[in-house]
């Protein structure tokens, strides 16, 4: 399944690099500050793990590592 991300946050250093489109052609999604995540997302306010986007029976899920993250999904 491809899988497209589009990240959006107001304020602090992310607006500079924000909205962020990044396109994955798996299961899971590991998304967080740790140079290693899969979608990296630098800067203060983001967790080395901040969330981990899963996809069961082609319907997201997303862990929650760290408060104030929301999904919004539109599956096709």
């Amino acid at each position: 399944m491809d899988l497209k991300i589009v990240i959006r946050r107001r304020g602090d250093e992310l607006q500079r690099v924000l909205p962020l489109e990044e396109a994955f052609d798996g299961l899971m999604v590991s998304i967080g500050s740790d140079p290693m995540a899969a979608l990296h997302l630098p800067g203060d306010g983001v967790a080395a793990e901040h969330a981990i986007l899963l996809f069961e029976n082609q319907l997201p899920l997303l862990i929650n590592r760290e408060a104030g993250t929301q999904l919004t999904a539109a599956c096709t």
